[in-house]
């Protein structure tokens, strides 16, 4: 694919991504722009430059809890991650956001020409934001067990309060599911690695006609991301019923 198109799609998708916003007031896109018909320039519309510099001159500024440590790695501390797990740290849920967004924010900043001072210090944050939490680090708060696989998990010690129980809350495919971190299009191999075997942990006796998962379970989502076809047909029908 030519890079120029390769590029616009890319950039269809942050603008798609800001848009879904609430914060954003995009209705005027559903209005004709003088000659512009065809299309919309967004750099020259008043009121989507307004929301997203608003929107990115807050962004990352007021976390007192987050900061550069010792190791040279930015960390979050006393934070939650899903319902049950309170005061964790370099939780699943934030890492991935944080990794999520920011990529868009310094795109959409380039697109609209606004906060251009702010570029390299989001670089900065993205570049030396903490890794994923995973069940080998020497903190995990769900230890990687005797013969057991790398996988993600959902945080680092110290943890205020959390359950040790139940795969749901001791693995997490985050960064699969929601931010598209990690999909069957990821050049880290490694990584593909790890989300397979988190994946895979959910189901340590296989797929098959005998298994369950809830109705609002995500692990569909996470098979076809990860190009799992196979467990897609299992596990899409097994949902519906």
């Amino acid at each position: 694919m030519p890079v120029e198109i390769e590029r616009e799609r890319r950039d269809d998708a942050v603008l798609f991504v800001l848009l879904q916003d609430d914060r954003v007031d995009s209705s005027f896109l559903l209005q004709p722009q003088g000659d512009q018909d065809a299309g919309v320039d967004v750099g020259r519309q008043t009121p989507l430059r307004t929301e997203i510099e608003r929107i990115g001159q807050t962004a990352f500024r007021h976390f007192p809890n987050v900061k550069k440590e010792e190791d040279g790695k930015y960390h979050i501390t006393n934070v939650n991650c899903y319902e049950i797990l309170q005061g964790g740290r370099d939780t699943m849920e934030e890492i991935a956001a944080m990794k999520g967004i920011l990529p868009v924010v310094i795109r959409a900043s380039e697109i609209l020409n606004v906060d251009a001072e702010m570029r390299p210090l989001w670089r900065e944050f993205l570049e030396h934001l903490a890794l994923f939490p995973r069940n080998d680090h020497p903190d995990a708060f769900f230890p990687r067990g005797p013969k057991e696989p790398i996988r993600w998990t959902l945080s680092l010690k110290p943890v205020w309060r959390g359950s040790r129980s139940g795969h749901y809350y001791t693995e997490s495919l985050v960064p699969s599911v929601d931010f598209g971190l990690c999909t069957l299009e990821s050049p880290d191999r490694a990584m593909m690695e790890i989300a397979n075997a988190t994946f895979e942990s959910y189901f340590p006796d296989g797929i098959d006609e005998k298994t369950r998962i809830g109705e609002f379970s995500r692990l569909p989502i996470a098979a076809a991301r990860l190009g799992r076809s196979a467990d897609i047909r299992e596990l899409i029908p097994i949902q519906l019923r």
